[in-house]
């Protein structure tokens, strides 16, 4: 169950959140999949989820940018490398922080 959230520049969140996406991602198992060498763009900044035990439960990786749109300058993001724990796929965690990141932006 998650207890909270933290929103974090994402730099300052890679201590956290390193664990959790090297355990869902392991390098072997990325070193066999067909976007291996894919690059992927650095995030603005992370949510993370945390258990009662202040275990990192779920992580999203939020990018922000500005683009033009009928001649005006807005801001658009994006949701990615949305992570949560062996065993907690089907428990929710991923939904929620989704909704928390809508609000945030």
């Amino acid at each position: 169950m998650i207890d909270h959230i933290e929103i974090k520049p994402a730099h300052g969140g890679w201590a956290q959140a390193a664990p959790l996406l090297k355990a869902v991602w392991p390098p072997e198992v990325v070193a066999k999949l067909p976007w291996k060498d894919v690059v992927w763009s650095n995030p603005d900044q992370r949510l993370l989820a945390f258990n009662r035990d202040n275990e990192i439960i779920c992580h999203l990786a939020i990018v922000l940018r500005e683009a033009t749109w009928d001649g005006r300058v807005v801001k658009i993001g994006g949701i990615g490398g949305v992570k949560s724990g062996h065993g907690d796929e089907l428990s929710g965690y991923l939904l929620w922080p989704n909704v928390d990141v809508v609000w945030a932006i």
